[in-house]
């Protein structure tokens, strides 16, 4: 475990270091490049876990994919949106 920022992040494996040029553009290290199978022309989404830790993820075929069960900390039981839902749906008819 690697404490950063006064934050814990999981570190597996460190593939490299890389600077940030004048144009904010970040070689990715060939390391890194063969460890994970990314290849020149993938997406990837940019993710901010801290004001000094970002994570590279590849971008999947289906956008859906990407965010499935990654917004629970919105909405962390299901019973609870639908009882809200089911309130909400019932003031409608009430407001007239």
């Amino acid at each position: 475990m690697t404490v950063l920022s006064g934050e814990r992040y999981l570190v597996q494996q460190l593939l490299g270091e890389v600077t940030i040029s004048g144009r904010g553009v970040v070689n990715l290290p060939a390391r890194a490049l063969r460890t994970t199978g990314w290849k020149a022309g993938d997406r990837l989404f940019v993710e901010l876990l801290g004001k000094d830790v970002m994570v590279l993820m590849k971008r999947p075929a289906g956008i859906a994919d990407a965010f499935a069960g990654r917004l629970t900390h919105l909405y962390p039981d299901p019973e609870d949106t639908r009882r809200f839902l089911a309130e909400e749906r019932a003031s409608w008819g009430a407001e007239e």
